[in-house]
């Protein structure tokens, strides 16, 4: 509530003070504890009361007139500003935590980072050795699987060996004679010729044989070319052919087109057609029936090579981890079930795969899929 509180003059006594507020009906008070709020305002304490009091100097007389109001919305208003600044206050500590706390996270965050790439790249790092030494591993298996093949074919290449090398001497001892009587009788010089040209055409087998040898064993990492599959064939044929005679086994070959090419490395692939053969011919070793098929055609692009037998096939808990490492239904001592895995991974790298099934009644088929290759020519037609 607002109200005059005092009229009062430094010159004038107190007691007329009291006597000109009572006849003007005002009430003469005492202020206590003034404190400063303002250049015209003061906070003083009257009686039990705290009130405001603002005083201006009457210029005409001297006096000075105080005005009382009351402190409450004034103490409100300064209890409002400092709850505000203190929230304003806790407001800021808070920004200033939590802009701590995002600049500790960020600082983790790229600690992390770092600490995740030097993880990553430790990871790739070794991925790439393990990736290294599993490819050398492989090449190593590769050439010991064409080194244990070549060792079962020696008995084989012996005989093919030596039944040209008898049948030279034979030739060439009786061209020695047919010579010596050739001195009587002309007419003997002509089966000399003839003795001298089969031993050339034995020669030439004997080179041909050794070249498939040395190629087979040969570890090479080729570039990719165009193989001739009907080529392909009769070579890994003539390399089995002693033990398709061993074991009385009829050979049955179909290519179509007859110029159907893959895109491949011949020597590998050979192996792969080696293996595949040589298991063929040992599933049918006890078969009453022996046939071994090689039929290969062309489709959407692929070459499809299939080697199928009339052997027992294979058996149903073996069909799921056939390329397995050491998965072999042979007996022991006669093979370490590492063929096929390496068939198959010999073909991943040609780019094709490598399937196998059991034919309707008797017999087993591996079926070989690789990209075929532009035939000679193909790039002219219109």
């Amino acid at each position: 509530m607002t109200g005059i509180g005092v009229i009062g003059c430094g010159m004038v006594s107190h007691a007329y003070l009291g006597t000109i507020a009572r006849e003007a009906g005002l009430e003469l008070v005492a202020l206590a504890s003034r404190t400063m709020v303002s250049a015209q305002a003061q906070a003083a304490r009257y009686g039990f009361l705290r009130r405001l009091a603002s005083s201006r100097q009457l210029v005409d007389n001297g006096w000075q007139l105080i005005v009382l109001d009351d402190a409450a919305p004034v103490d409100a208003s300064a209890r409002n500003a400092a709850i505000t600044a203190g929230l304003g206050g806790a407001a800021l500590s808070l920004l200033a935590l939590a802009g701590w706390q995002r600049r500790r996270a960020i600082r983790r965050e790229r600690a992390h980072r770092v600490l995740l790439q030097a993880a990553h790249d430790s990871l790739e790092t070794k991925v790439t050795e393990r990736t290294a030494e599993l490819r050398n591993a492989q090449n190593e298996l590769v050439h010991a699987s064409r080194m244990a093949a070549l060792g079962q074919m020696s008995a084989g290449m012996v005989h093919e060996l030596n039944q040209p090398l008898a049948a030279m001497r034979t030739l060439s001892d009786n061209a020695c004679v047919m010579l010596n009587r050739a001195a009587a009788d002309p007419g003997h010089l002509e089966g000399v010729q003839v003795n001298l040209e089969r031993i050339a055409n034995l020669v030439d087998r004997l080179g041909r044989l050794t070249r498939q040898l040395k190629a087979f064993a040969y570890r090479n990492d080729a570039p990719l070319v165009a193989v001739d599959i009907a080529h392909l064939i009769a070579g890994a044929q003539f390399l089995v052919s002693p033990r398709l005679r061993e074991h009385d086994i009829e050979f049955q070959q179909a290519v179509s087109p007859p110029g159907l090419s893959a895109l491949a490395d011949a020597s590998r692939l050979e192996q792969v057609l080696v293996n595949l053969m040589g298991n063929a011919i040992d599933a049918m070793a006890d078969a009453p029936e022996r046939v071994l098929q090689v039929a290969a055609s062309g489709h959407d692009g692929r070459c499809i090579i299939s080697v199928s037998d009339t052997g027992p096939g294979i058996r149903a808990d073996m069909l799921p981890r056939l390329f397995e490492p050491f998965a072999t239904t042979k007996p022991a001592g006669s093979g370490l079930g590492l063929g096929l895995m390496i068939s198959a991974n010999i073909l991943r790298d040609l780019g094709g795969t490598l399937q196998a099934s059991n034919l309707p009644g008797r017999g087993a088929r591996f079926v070989i899929e690789l990209p075929d290759a532009e035939r000679p020519g193909d790039h002219d037609k219109p």
